[in-house]
This record gives structure tokens, sequence and C-alpha cells, in this order.
């Protein structure tokens, strides 16, 4: 019967341990209840919905039905700017109607993220300041140049504000999607955990091939920014989990 006590106490001590170390493992890294007003958030970019391979919008995006038949005339009405001012250059470059057909086709896609005025706006200033035929990527540039909200900062001040921005990052306001993009592609960890010598390359490589896209028409998707929670949990103090722990004792009477 002694015997059968001991064992039965060995095992109620045994099992109250197992109860505490369980307890104690998930006080250890626990959060608290209580709370501090909601500040910046670390590892923003494992919840974007943005694929990470393309930023960029379908050049069709957002354009309306009529916005299209706008864009068409436009290019009609350059065309002809382009003849009048150019003649025998115009004639040798189209001398069939199909080649016509072809280059505006062309100039229709190219120019697809951009205004009718704009369009306009860009062929005029090419007639002004050239003597000869404008190439289509001389048309994107120039649209590029008179579009709102595409001023591209040089790399390093780039690099500068992609590094001193704070987190969550998807939340700063950007001087151009651009930069936020090329951070993302080079991986805001490693940009924060090495020196500029290391990560400035990097970065300067994403920043430009994404500029170069932004330069020929393409537009980025708008950083979509996150919802902060009203309240984020933080660590308890040793002294709280001691406290804790103290508690816990008191109740299993260990």
């Amino acid at each position: 019967m002694q015997v059968t006590l001991q064992l039965q106490q060995v095992k109620a001590m045994k099992d109250s341990k197992t109860l505490l170390d369980q307890v104690a493992q998930k006080i250890a890294p626990s959060h608290s209840n209580s709370t501090t007003p909601a500040g910046h958030l670390d590892g923003e970019d494992s919840r974007t919905t943005i694929a990470n391979s393309d930023f960029f919008q379908d050049k069709e995006v957002n354009k309306s039905a009529r916005e299209k038949t706008q864009l068409v005339e436009a290019i009609n009405e350059c065309f002809e700017l382009l003849r009048i001012n150019y003649q025998h250059l115009y004639f040798s470059a189209y001398s069939e109607i199909d080649a016509v057909n072809a280059a505006k086709r062309l100039w229709l896609e190219s120019v697809a993220p951009f205004s009718a005025d704009v369009v306009r706006k860009a062929t005029h200033e090419l007639i002004k300041h050239s003597d000869y035929l404008p190439t289509i990527s001389r048309v994107i540039r120039k649209c590029n140049d008179l579009s709102d909200g595409n001023i591209l900062a040089d790399a390093h001040s780039a690099y500068k504000e992609a590094c001193n921005a704070p987190s969550p990052k998807q939340n700063n306001s950007w001087s151009h999607p651009a930069i936020y993009y090329a951070g993302k592609k080079s991986d805001w960890y490693f940009l924060a955990n090495n020196t500029e010598q290391r990560a400035f390359p990097i970065f300067k490589a994403h920043y430009e091939k994404i500029c170069e896209r932004v330069r020929n028409g393409e537009e980025l998707i708008p950083v979509k920014q996150l919802a902060l929670p009203e309240t984020i949990e933080t660590p308890l103090t040793k002294e709280d989990n001691v406290s804790r722990m103290a508690d816990l004792r008191a109740e299993l009477d260990i």
C-alpha cells in the first residue's frame, strides 16, 4: 500500500512538472495581453499580394473605350503632322498604306499608357526640335517626360530613400513607386544588414531596370498600403515572467 502511494505521488509530481514545463514554454516567448499603440511593423513584404516577378500594370488597364478612341484619333493627327512636316522623309518611310497602318498600330501599342493629349504634345515637341522623323522610342521618352508622376530620382538618392524609409515599407510616402519595388527586389533585409558598398550595386541594378521600363511607357502598380492593427503585442519583461511563474507554482502547489 505504501509503495503504491509513493508511486502515485511520484506520478503526480511528474504530471505537475510536465504541465509546468508546458506552461513555462508558452510564457517564455509569450506576448503580453497588455498593449501599446500601434507603431512600425516589420516583415510586411511576405503579405503583399503583388507578384515579385512583375510590378507593372497591363498597358490597357483602366483605359475606357472612349479613351482608346481618343488615343487612336490623336495618333492619326500625329501622323498627319509628320506627313506635313517631313514630307519626303515621311513618304520614304511610309511609301505604302500598309506601312502606315503598321506604324500606327505600333504607336498605339507603345503609347497605350499615355493620354491622347500627352501623345499630341510629345509629337509637337519632337517636331519642333528635330529635322528627322521621330523613332517610337523617342516618342515614348517624350511622353514620359510630359507625364505627371514619373519624376525619377537618381539611383543613389533612391537608395537612400529606400534605406531610410520606416517599416512597414509599403506605408511609406514614396517619391516614386519604382524606389519601393527596387528595394523589394533587392530584399529589405539584405539592404538593412549590409554596407552601402555591397548593397547599393544590387539596388542600383534593380532600380535602373525598373526605371528603364517606366521610361519606355510602362506603368507601375501603385504600392498598396497595409492596414495597421489598432494595437500590437509586446514581450513580457523578465520580472513579469518570474511573477507569472511564481503564481503558477502557487496555483499548482508545487
